[in-house]
């Protein structure tokens, strides 16, 4: 944590008052003119990006690993499906200027990787055949 590498959540000011919704427009929510994210919409959409996350990572370990073809697919579309899923969670936060944890999770997943291929312990996955090479 000292050194900055563990991504912490969005941070919210405290407001010095309470304040009651006064229109009916506070629920529009996507619908109409759309009002700044609230701590509870941020918290779960946070929340959700980092389940996400870790769901892509997931499915793409069994996706490299399973010897079942039904399986492999399976997983395959669960990371397709989480991707998008990430995307829309990190434009709904980005559009409010909050930041989403995305760009550090990716440098820690490079140090991650670089430390592994240092060790000697990242398995290359298969690759294709180099059809430029072929031809």
């Amino acid at each position: 944590m000292s050194r900055g590498l563990l991504e912490r959540p969005p941070t919210i000011v405290l407001p010095e008052k309470i304040e009651f919704a006064e229109k009916q427009s506070f629920l529009t929510g996507w619908f109409g003119e759309r009002r700044p994210l609230n701590t509870i919409e941020i918290s779960s959409l946070y929340f959700n990006l980092q389940k996400t996350i870790l769901t892509k990572d997931l499915a793409l370990g069994f996706s490299q690993t399973s010897k079942s073809k039904e399986i492999r697919r399976f997983m395959e579309e669960v990371v397709k499906l989480a991707a998008e899923h990430i995307e829309i969670f990190t434009t709904i936060l980005h559009e409010d200027f909050i930041s989403s944890a995305i760009a550090r999770d990716g440098k820690l997943a490079e140090d991650c990787a670089n430390i592994m291929i240092s060790n000697g312990w990242f398995e290359e996955p298969p690759s294709s055949v180099d059809r430029r090479e072929l031809s």
